[in-house]
C-alpha cells in the first residue's frame, strides 16, 4: 500500500464552493441523497488524529443530526437534551452512513439515506424527509454563528437566536469545542441537500465554541432578570392581583408565558386584553424557559422595532 499524501490545503468546495456539472435535463429532478460533508482540521504541525478522538466527534456529530431531525419534526423545545427518547423512524431518517475516507484526507463523507417518515405531533401528521433534517441543521448552526450587528431605536432588546434551541445541542457543540486544541484545530461541516452546494461550510472552531457556552450560561437560574420580548396574544389579565397570561405561537410551538405588572401598566395591558400583542419586559429563567416576565412596556407588534 503506498503511503498516504498528507494535504494541507482544504477542498475546493470549502473555499470556493465550486458547482459541480449540472445533470442533463430529465425533466424531473435526479434523487439526490442529503449529504454532510465534514472535514477534521488537525492542527498545523500534526498529520494523524488518535482514533478515541475521531470516534468522538463521529458520535457527536451524528449526536447534533439526531436532534436537528427532533427540530424538523416536532419543532424546538429548549429543554431537550436526550437523543434516545427519539421516535423510531425519525432516528431512521436522521441516521449518518459513512463512505469510505478518502486516502490521506481527514474528510468523512456522511450522507443520509435519501428517506421520510410520517411523525405525529399534537395529533397532527406530517412527513419528515432527510431533506429536512440536514436544513434543520443548518438553521440550528446558523443560529449559533456570530449575528450581524445593526443600531436600532431599542439596542439592548435583542431577540437570542438560540433561545428555543434544544439544550443538548448546544452541549454538543460545546463538547466539540473541548476537544480542540489537542490535535484538533476546528471542524467543518457542509450541508448539501442538493447536486450544486447552496453555502458555505460552517466552522466549529473555539470561538464558535464558546458561543454555545456564552449561550448555556444564559440559561442558568439566576435572580436578576434579562430583558426580552414575546409577541403573543394577552388572554387573561387579575388587574387586583396583577397578573395575567400571554399565549405565544411560535411556529409549531405554543408556550404560555405568567405576565406580572406594576400600577403603570394596568391600563395599556387591559386596553389591549385578547389582542396581539408585544411586552418587553424583564424576564425570569428557569431550566432554558421563561418562568416569568415583569411588563415593562406594551404595544403593537408593528410599532417595536427589534434586532434580528
Amino acid at each position: 500500500m503506498t503511503e498516504p499524501r498528507y494535504r494541507t490545503t482544504p477542498p475546493r468546495w470549502a473555499t470556493a464552493g465550486l458547482p459541480l456539472p449540472e445533470p442533463a435535463a430529465l425533466g424531473t429532478p435526479l434523487p439526490f441523497a442529503p449529504r454532510l460533508p465534514t472535514r477534521i482540521h488537525p492542527l498545523r504541525d500534526q498529520h494523524l488524529i488518535p482514533a478515541p478522538v475521531l470516534r468522538d466527534l463521529i458520535d457527536h456529530t451524528q449526536r447534533l443530526v439526531f436532534i436537528a431531525a427532533q427540530v424538523a419534526a416536532f419543532g424546538q423545545n429548549p429543554d431537550f437534551s436526550d437523543v434516545r427518547t427519539i421516535d423510531k423512524n425519525v432516528q431512521r431518517v436522521a441516521t449518518l452512513n459513512i463512505s469510505p475516507f478518502a486516502e490521506g484526507s481527514f474528510v468523512i463523507p456522511a450522507e443520509l439515506e435519501d428517506l421520510s417518515a410520517t411523525v405525529t405531533d399534537r395529533g397532527e401528521s406530517r412527513e419528515l424527509t432527510a431533506t429536512a433534517v440536514v436544513n434543520s441543521f443548518s438553521d440550528l448552526m446558523a443560529a449559533l454563528a456570530p449575528a450581524a450587528t445593526s443600531e436600532t431605536a431599542l439596542p439592548a432588546i435583542r431577540r437570542d437566536p438560540t433561545a428555543g434551541m434544544p439544550i443538548g445541542f448546544i452541549q454538543t457543540v460545546e463538547d466539540i469545542g473541548k476537544m480542540l486544541g489537542r490535535h484538533i484545530e476546528r471542524v467543518d461541516y457542509l450541508a448539501e441537500t442538493g447536486p450544486v452546494p447552496a453555502g458555505r461550510p460552517v466552522s466549529v472552531d473555539r470561538a464558535f465554541a464558546q458561543r454555545a457556552t456564552d449561550a448555556l450560561n444564559a440559561r442558568k437560574v439566576s435572580s436578576q432578570g434579562q430583558i426580552v420580548e414575546r409577541t403573543g396574544r394577552l388572554v387573561s389579565l387579575d388587574l387586583q392581583r396583577r397578573r395575567g397570561r400571554l399565549e405565544v405561537v411560535e411556529g409549531d410551538r405554543r408556550e404560555s408565558v405568567p405576565v406580572v405588572f406594576d400600577q403603570s401598566m394596568q391600563l395599556p395591558l387591559a386596553r389591549r386584553m385578547g389582542q396581539l400583542v408585544v411586552v418587553v419586559g424583564e424576564g425570569t429563567f428557569q431550566r432554558g424557559r421563561l418562568a416569568s416576565l415583569l411588563a415593562l412596556h406594551v404595544g403593537d407588534p408593528e410599532d417595536i422595532p427589534f434586532d434580528a
